[in-house]
């Protein structure tokens, strides 16, 4: 698993990207510092999630997008944590640009929250088994 390193998930289509990074959350502000301002990473330092937190997905002023996974966690639950995350992301960002969720816009949810998360979890190199690989 890469962690400990700030990855990006570029969403070309709506000229947005998602910083992902699993870690301990002070190093994780370390590495999104320059990509807020001051004002910004002060709110994230005051934020901070409780240690019962797995993980947090928040917007950055810029429209970009941030995810913070806790270190720790097996690959599934690495994956599944980040893939709950995404979906926060996707709701944030795609309402963020106007599309609201509906049924005739769920599609576009489904397929940003799948691609985030997918994009992220080849990123981190996490290589998850299926019940019958694990047999």
């Amino acid at each position: 698993m890469n962690i400990n390193k700030l990855h990006t998930v570029r969403i070309d289509l709506f000229s947005r990207e998602v910083l992902v990074m699993v870690s301990d959350y002070t190093r994780f502000l370390g590495y999104i510092n320059p990509h807020v301002d001051h004002e910004e990473l002060n709110e994230l330092k005051e934020n901070a999630p409780r240690n019962s937190v797995n993980g947090v997905a928040f917007m950055l002023n810029s429209g970009d997008a941030a995810i913070w996974v806790r270190d720790g966690f097996s690959t599934e639950a690495t994956a599944e944590i980040l893939t709950h995350e995404a979906s926060h992301v996707a709701i944030q960002m795609l309402n963020d640009i106007g599309i609201t969720l509906c049924e005739g816009s769920e599609e576009v949810y489904a397929y940003m929250t799948s691609y985030i998360s997918t994009e992220a979890i080849r990123k981190l190199g996490l290589t998850i088994k299926t019940d019958e690989q694990k047999q």
